[in-house]
């Protein structure tokens, strides 16, 4: 018993050191309160770390996004959601995407990336690096209110498996699945406030493997302290499903900053901690990204 307690001293300073960014961030969110709902000055961004905005590319502008991601994990969740020691799993990604107003509401994105992978559970082998699968996606917006500040858009995508794939001697980021994912986005700003929500299902076509696709859902709250930093926490679910015994769940929280540093540059910071789940791993994330507008 004594080891045991020993052995989960380093997992719980670990969370009490999340809890306490989590902390700081929800305080930054309600500091100013008490003008949240007057008007500004400055646009309110709906940008967030891990839950989409619902505004398109207006049309002739490009956006360049450069996103890094580290993602670990020492632990996992068992098909009974109890929490058990794993292998350690660590991955570098670096994505590129670009975004493109075709019309007014319509846009066009295109994104791809590479990560380098280490899965210590893997046996051997328990490394590689490569290109990731590509993806095309639009956003359609549905319905726009200048004067409510509200916004609903429709983001169909497709991830073609391109990607660099695992084998004998190497693990890959490419799947072997082409991905098709319909995705209902919202935005709300009150003031310096801002709401973003989305759902979306992916849908694996051709090689399933037995899996029938991922369900997925996010909220996020972000607060405009100035014109070129605003705090935001977000909460985020998925559901994989695969069959009745081995259905994976993952329920996790983000804290980050959004900042428009520029009228050309936007920098986002977060960080994404899984605090529930179930034939998931306990994941996390670290994800730096910078947008560019041309």
């Amino acid at each position: 018993m004594k080891n045991s307690v020993k052995d989960l001293r380093p997992q719980r300073a670990h969370e009490k050191k999340y809890y306490t960014f989590l902390s700081f961030m929800l305080a930054f969110l309600l500091a100013g309160y008490g003008v949240g709902f007057a008007e500004v000055d400055f646009e309110t961004d709906q940008s967030k770390i891990n839950t989409e905005d619902a505004g398109p590319v207006a049309p002739g502008d490009i956006e360049v996004g450069f996103t890094y991601n580290l993602a670990m994990a020492k632990r996992q969740y068992d098909n009974d959601a109890d929490r058990r020691r794993r292998g350690y799993l660590r991955e570098h990604a670096y994505d590129l995407a670009f975004a493109t107003g075709i019309v007014d509401g319509i846009d066009i994105h295109f994104g791809i990336g590479y990560a380098d992978l280490f899965d210590k559970d893997n046996g051997v082998p328990s490394h590689g690096h490569g290109w990731s699968d590509i993806e095309i996606g639009s956003k359609l917006q549905l319905y726009h209110s200048d004067e409510r500040e509200l916004t609903f858009t429709y983001f169909p995508s497709v991830v073609i498996p391109s990607g660099r794939e695992s084998r004998s001697d190497r693990l890959g980021p490419g799947g072997d699945s082409t991905v098709f994912t319909q995705r209902l986005i919202v935005s709300k700003n009150w003031g310096r406030w801002n709401v973003n929500g989305d759902t979306a299902y992916g849908l694996l076509i051709g090689n399933r493997q037995g899996a029938r696709g991922t369900w997925d859902i996010n909220c996020a709250c972000g607060y405009q302290v100035y014109s070129w930093l605003q705090p935001a926490v977000e909460l985020n679910y998925a559901h994989d499903f695969v069959n009745s015994s081995s259905d994976a769940d993952s329920f996790a929280i983000t804290g980050g900053l959004i900042m428009p540093v520029h009228e050309r540059v936007r920098v986002n910071a977060g960080v994404q901690q899984v605090l529930a789940g179930r034939n998931a791993d306990q994941t996390t994330n670290i994800t730096a990204a910078v947008t560019i507008f041309i």
